[in-house]
């Protein structure tokens, strides 16, 4: 039975350290990897096809749906006008890239993304703020992630990698050359690329899609409402006393991230100085690159430890279940005390502290299975 973990370079029999010169994420193949492409780091990546190219295909996708929204809102013909808000919430629904392998799915890579009724949201609230502010131009979709309901890491993710599929079909096509991963033809729109056919293919063959790791955050800190607001009422001190309060208020409630969200609009969107004073804030929030090394979720965990093992050393001729069991956990409490380097790796986060104990238990069931 294929254990849900396996990496990709397992599966061809290559060196993960391949992936890891190049930079790139060594994706599992049968479940997500719970990180998310993050916009914010597309001009920070080493690869020009998403520091330069990526970058500017994302941002002029918002601009372009800026500019639609607001033909939307000066458009007389009522027909004309239905037709434009479809496509408009066809722009902004977000399904998952099969084969990306990204996001929350457990035993799939099939993704989840976001469908029209949520798509329906963002543009109700696109149309209430540019309303209001018409001349707030595409940063108004930072806004609009934040605080519109039900909207989360995985949309942003998944909206990001629908904007730049072509990059990433052309990086992937790039990468799998490189590492002489043998490829099939593949068509995106009217362009052809040559592309590694997803293991998990079944009755629809698919490629894999690989990723840099500089542009994969833990969590798109845009929509993260506790971080995001909590900085921004303490960058405006001279207003702390007035609308301020009342965020502080909402965000302190038991309430649902979905209920926080809504209320959070509507105590913001009649007020023109705060939205443009949260817009200029959330634009100088950088993102973060997950901290590959330091993995404190320990998302590669059983890509490391493969590392230390010697499965030669670990076989056994032991039939007695108890016995066997037995032999698993004293060999395995030797292999942790006499290797500091993994402890130190795997098992720590620095000379303090050590990582939770769901990390322990992950290593002991890798160690047993392998």
């Amino acid at each position: 039975m294929s254990n849900y973990h396996t990496t990709y370079a397992e599966f061809l029999g290559i060196s993960a350290i391949e992936f890891h010169k190049l930079n790139v994420l060594n994706p599992t193949i049968y479940t997500d990897v719970r990180l998310f492409i993050d916009p914010r780091l597309l001009k920070h990546s080493q690869y020009d096809i998403f520091s330069n190219i990526a970058n500017t295909t994302f941002e002029n996708y918002y601009k372009n749906l800026a500019d639609c929204i607001r033909a939307y809102l000066i458009e007389k013909d009522s027909l004309m006008q239905l037709k434009m808000k479809r496509e408009i919430i066809k722009k902004l629904t977000a399904h998952e890239p099969i084969g990306l392998g990204l996001g929350y799915s457990k035993n799939s890579i099939a993704g989840q993304g976001i469908g029209r009724s949520n798509a329906t949201i963002l543009f109700k609230n696109a149309v209430e703020l540019y309303k209001r502010i018409p001349s707030i131009g595409e940063s108004a979709f930072s806004l609009i992630n934040l605080l519109s309901e039900g909207i989360g890491a995985d949309y942003i993710g998944d909206i990001t990698a629908n904007i730049i599929i072509k990059e990433l079909y052309t990086f992937t096509e790039h990468i799998a050359k490189e590492l002489g991963i043998k490829t099939e033809l593949f068509r995106l729109g009217t362009n052809m690329y040559r592309l590694p056919i997803h293991p998990n293919s079944k009755r629809k063959v698919f490629p894999i899609l690989l990723v840099p790791k500089d542009i994969l955050s833990d969590l798109p800190r845009d929509v993260d409402l506790e971080d995001m607001f909590d900085g921004f009422v303490n960058d405006n001190d001279t207003i702390r006393n007035e609308v301020n309060e009342q965020i502080v208020n909402i965000l302190k409630s038991d309430e649902n991230k979905k209920d926080k969200q809504s209320k959070l609009f509507e105590l913001l969107k009649d007020n023109q100085e705060h939205l443009e004073r949260l817009a200029r804030y959330l634009k100088t929030v950088e993102g973060e690159t997950y901290n590959f090394d330091e993995d404190r979720k320990s998302l590669f965990l059983r890509e490391k430890l493969l590392g230390y093992l010697d499965k030669n050393s670990m076989r056994t001729n032991i039939d007695d279940n108890l016995a066997l069991i037995d032999y698993v956990i004293n060999n395995f409490e030797k292999f942790v005390r006499n290797n500091n380097n993994l402890k130190r790796e795997l098992l720590w986060i620095d000379e303090e502290h050590h990582k939770t104990e769901k990390a322990w238990q992950q290593v002991f069931h890798l160690y047993g299975h392998e």
